[in-house]
Order: C-alpha cells, then structure tokens, then sequence
C-alpha cells in the first residue's frame, strides 16, 4: 500500500477493498493504573503517561491517529515503544510499562493485568475503519480509494 502525507494508506488498483465497519478506539492501561477502576475516562487524563503505539508496518495510520486525538487533547504522547501485533501492545500494558489505544473490539478480551477504558473524547481521531482487502477481479476494473486507518 501507498502512503500520503497524512499516514493514510491509497490502496492499489490491484486490490479491491470492502469498508466492514467503523469502531471506536479505546484507551488499554495497567491494572494498577490509577484510572483503572473508572468506566471512562479523558484522553488527556494519559498525558503524563508514556504510551506504546502501532508500527506503521503494521496498522499503517492507526499512529497517526493516536497522535492526533492525543493533540486534540491537549498533548503529545511520550512514546516510548512500538508495537506490530495486538499481543504486543497489550504487553506493555500488562508488564506496567505503558499505556496504549486499540480498537474497542480487542476490549472484549479479558486479562486480570489491564483495564480497558472507553475515551470521553469527541475527536473524529478516535475512530477506526476497518476494511477487508483482496486482489481486485478481472471485472471490478480495480478498486476505489478506501483508507484503512
């Protein structure tokens, strides 16, 4: 896939993409972390807090994302690692060492190690759209752009 400026990806002609559903991002934190008992919580509450953020090899834009509705709050996230799987970025959270935000699917995962936290914020950045990608066929004629972040 290419890329713009804006971390979000073009797909090819050669690939065909179906938009499946836009979800929600939410907050994934220790579960000792100070706001881990709360139902919902602020963005900004995670300011001082460093964070682990998906490669853009593996979710290309989601970190962009992240950036930007941390911006929208007030902040710039202390990034302090990157993740390439959703096991990954969980064990951050799990081990203590960071915060991070994920689709709100993976909140239906339990672990007695990390709370997931639904974000009060209104950013449009705190939306995801997840789309299924395939090799276009003879006559689609290619795909259209969809963007995948």
């Amino acid at each position: 896939m290419c890329h713009n400026q804006f971390s979000t990806p073009v797909i090819p002609n050669d690939v065909a993409a179906v938009e499946l559903t836009v979800e929600g991002i939410i907050a994934v934190l220790p579960a000792n972390h100070t706001h881990a008992r709360r139902s919902s919580i602020r963005l900004s509450a995670l300011r001082s807090d460093p964070f682990v953020v998906f490669s853009d090899a593996a979710l290309p834009g989601f970190a962009h994302k992240v950036r930007a509705a941390c911006r929208d709050a007030g902040f710039s996230p202390h990034e302090i690692g990157y993740a390439d799987e959703v096991s990954g970025a969980l064990a951050y959270a799990m081990a203590g060492r960071a915060v991070t935000l994920i689709a709100e699917q993976v909140g239906t995962l339990r672990h007695p190690d990390i709370a997931f936290m639904h974000l009060q914020d209104p950013s449009p950045h705190l939306l995801t759209t997840v789309v299924a990608i395939s090799p276009a066929s003879p006559r689609s004629g290619g795909a259209t752009s969809h963007h995948a972040a």
